[in-house]
């Protein structure tokens, strides 16, 4: 078995948090050599009690995990580990990084450059016009819109982006089999053409409540800064903006109408120092000169096509099969990068991939990724 394998059993283990697992894997160093030791040596880390150390023992016999890894492969989904160089940079930052991140879609070296837009599940109409407006005008400079695929704000911030060909980012709170709320099945899929879809959770975790301020925290900590359009006094949206602060990002608050229910927890925020916004300009003007300086290089498309060093891809001009294969000829692309590389021009993408593969000069990876195929030269 891989590494990567070792980390997705820790990350399903019922009573292994992720401090616990850091400090398992900082005794034993590498994943493997946790399900090596015995149950008596397990319960010499700090917070690892009898059960748990006898739960590890046995789980890589279980049905459960080899269905898990079966699940993984069938439905296509990329895994990114808190090993892997593909570990998002921002999230690695925080107190209790997750150890294994679930990908339906890609995350992008790009995407290091997100805002959160969060609030109410139900919102006035104000709000979710907010929402939808501010996610839009963000994601029209490049930057990547991150929310929790929830009714309401979160849906507006996801359809806002993707109206203007935005990346977007939906972290869930439950597995990737699991979507909820199941009306947006629709909107899921969307995402995952433009973005991703993303959870810490096994893939048939059920929604459960105290999954959601888990949630939260990764909203946080893929961000630079958290939006919040609407939000009532006690609500989600105001634990992942109390995450945000604690992880050092900036938070901003959209005022509203006084005495509103609806609007409560934001007009609160900006009583105890959050940064008042009106405006995705607002939002821009508030980021650091290094992001600022970032987003030069940003056109309103929302693909970078300046500077080598501020981007993964150099753009092409024009998608013919010798500048194809030439780009997946220096490193394996899935086809969002493929487009990416191509300054977000599709026509003639699929058709030159699919002549590129039947002549077997290049193949797609079972992680979904085009390579080129070794044909002896």
């Amino acid at each position: 078995m891989e590494s990567r394998d070792y980390l997705i059993a820790l990350n399903m283990i019922e009573g292994l948090n992720t401090l616990k697992v850091q400090k398992l894997l900082e005794y034993y160093k590498i994943p493997s050599a946790i399900f090596k030791a015995s149950t008596v040596e397990l319960r010499s880390v700090s917070g690892i009690n009898f059960k748990t150390a006898r739960t590890i023992s046995s789980f890589l016999s279980s049905k459960v995990f080899p269905q898990e890894l079966n699940l993984i492969d069938k439905h296509k989904i990329n895994i990114i580990t808190i090993q892997d160089k593909a570990y998002p940079s921002v999230l690695r930052q925080i107190h209790d990084p997750p150890i294994v991140l679930y990908v339906k879609g890609y995350y992008l070296e790009t995407d290091k450059l997100s805002l959160a837009v969060v609030g109410s599940r139900k919102s006035s109409e104000y709000g979710l016009k907010m929402a939808r407006t501010i996610s839009i005008n963000l994601a029209k400079e490049g930057i990547t819109i991150v929310s929790g695929l929830a009714r309401g704000i979160d849906t507006q911030a996801h359809q806002g982006a993707l109206s203007v060909k935005g990346r977007t980012l939906a972290i869930l709170g439950s597995g990737l089999l699991r979507i909820y709320p199941p009306e947006n099945e629709k909107l899921y899929n969307e995402v995952t053409s433009n973005g991703a879809v993303i959870s810490e959770f096994p893939l048939n975790c059920p929604p459960y409540r105290y999954n959601f301020p888990r949630r939260n925290r990764i909203i946080s900590g893929l961000s630079l800064g958290v939006v919040v359009v609407e939000a009532r006094k006690k609500s989600g949206s105001l634990i992942t903006a109390n995450m945000a602060l604690e992880q050092g990002r900036d938070v901003f608050a959209i005022p509203h109408r006084a005495g509103l229910f609806s609007s409560q927890g934001t007009n609160e925020l900006i009583k105890q120092g959050a940064i008042l916004i009106q405006s995705a300009q607002d939002v821009i003007e508030e980021l650091n000169p290094e992001v600022k300086k970032y987003l030069q290089y940003v056109p309103k498309s929302g693909t970078i096509t300046q500077d080598k060093h501020m981007a993964s891809f150099e753009p092409q001009s024009k998608v013919t099969r010798e500048s194809l294969y030439e780009l997946i000829s220096l490193q394996p692309r899935t086809y969002q990068e493929l487009v990416t590389c191509f300054n977000g021009k599709e026509e003639g993408l699929k058709d030159n991939l699919t002549a590129l593969e039947v002549k077997g000069i290049i193949e797609q990876t079972s992680g979904g990724k085009f390579t080129k195929l070794n044909t002896g030269e």
